[in-house]
Parts: C-alpha cells; structure tokens; sequence
C-alpha cells in the first residue's frame, strides 16, 4: 500500500522549510518597523527624511537576491539565506540591545527578501510539484506566525526572554536547519523566466505588508470586532 501523501514525510518537509522561514520573517519585520520608529527615530533622534531611504534601501537590497545566488552558488546560496534567516532570529531572541535589535532585524528582512526568489528557483530547477508546495507553505507561514503571535497574547517572542520563548525559538530554528540540510540537492540548471511569468511575484511585498499591519492583526481584529481575542485569533487562523 502507498503512504497516504499527507502524511509523506518529503511533502512535510518541503512545507515546514517555506512556513517556518517565512514565520521568522515575519517576526523580524515586526521588530524592523517600530525599531526604525521607535529607536532610530525617538532615541537616536534621526530625521524621517533619514529614515524613508534607510527603510526603503533594506527592501531593495531583494534585487540583489541573483547575484548572491549566482556568487555563491544555487545550494550554497540556499543554505546562507535560509540558514542565516534562522540565525539571525535566533541571536534576536538573546538580544536586549535596541540597536543589535535593529541590525539583527534588518539583516533578518534583507536575508528574507533573498528566500522568496532563491527558494523559489529552488523549487523550479526541483520540478515537479516542488514550486506548488512552497506556496502552499509560504502561506502556512502565516498561519503558524498568526498562531504564535497570538497564543502569546499579541506579544512578540522577539520581545520576550524568558526561558519558554527562547526554547521554542531554538527549537523551531533548529528544525529548520534540520529541514535545510536535508533539502535533496538539484541540478544546477537556468530558471529564470520572463517577465509575464515572474510579475505576479511583485504583489508578494504588497501581501506581506497589509498581512502584517491588517489581515494578520489580531489586536486589530479584537477592538474592530468586539470579540474576545481567543475567537479573532481563531477566526484569523482559519
């Protein structure tokens, strides 16, 4: 008898690697936006006309995702930004200083903006239902990230150290380093495609940023709705 495809471990894997680093990424946009606000801007005093380029600049670095990839490599690229996606999370989670707070995150956001089309190429050059199963775990990022973020009352991990978040924060990025050095090594091969085919990929930035500040926003959900946070978080959830 063949295994049921939802419990193949392969098919696992390949959903858990896309959801996992895509929860640390948006972890660490959580911590980038009210840093660039709150410490550049309150405590260091830095002008807002500062502040747009050096927020702006940490996205487009993304365009530098190709020649990283190309650098370095398509399997060693894959495991520097993934990898370095989860170490960066990880070293966060120890941090009590506002500015390595700051460059933990703007490193963490540059490495994430690299993921998407590294890991996507990944899938491509991989073939058959491999790009289909990032998708599906890029948006089981969410789910997992909105799960987290609420469970624990709206309070980020990354805010937090005490002994329970910092265990599971170890715990998931070191399955997700687990996950990466099991990742099956591809061909090297061309994917790029045309533009028609790549467009789409351009609203990924938009979907982050009104998931992050509206869909996502438990506490948001909570007053506009006037339920108890329990059933919106559900609600987000499903």
């Amino acid at each position: 008898m063949t295994q049921s495809k939802l419990w193949d471990k392969n098919a696992l894997a390949a959903l858990a690697l896309p959801a996992l680093s895509t929860a640390f990424g948006l972890q660490m946009l959580r911590v980038l936006l009210p840093s660039f606000v709150w410490y550049l801007g309150d405590t260091v005093g830095m002008s807002y006309l500062m502040l747009g380029p050096i927020a702006i600049g940490t996205f487009l670095a993304a365009f530098l995702a190709a020649v990283c990839r190309r650098l370095l490599g398509p399997r060693l690229a894959l495991l520097a930004v993934v990898g370095g996606l989860g170490l960066a999370r990880l070293v966060e989670q120890f941090s009590t200083s506002p500015a390595l707070d700051l460059a933990l995150a703007m490193l963490g956001t540059v490495l994430f903006t690299f993921f998407l089309p590294i890991y996507l190429a990944h899938t491509r050059a991989q073939g058959g239902d491999a790009t289909r199963q990032f998708g599906l775990g890029f948006l089981l990022g969410f789910a997992l990230d909105t799960t987290v973020h609420g469970a624990f009352g709206t309070l980020d991990l990354s805010w937090q150290h005490g002994f329970v978040a910092l265990i599971l924060v170890a715990l998931a990025v070191g399955v997700q380093w687990w996950l990466l050095a099991r990742t099956p090594r591809v061909e090297a091969k061309a994917t790029d495609s045309g533009l028609g085919r790549d467009l789409p990929l351009a609203a990924l930035g938009p979907f982050i940023f009104l998931s992050v500040v509206i869909l996502q926003n438990v506490a948001r959900a909570t007053t506009l709705s006037g339920w108890a946070q329990p059933v919106a978080l559900g609600w987000i959830v499903l």
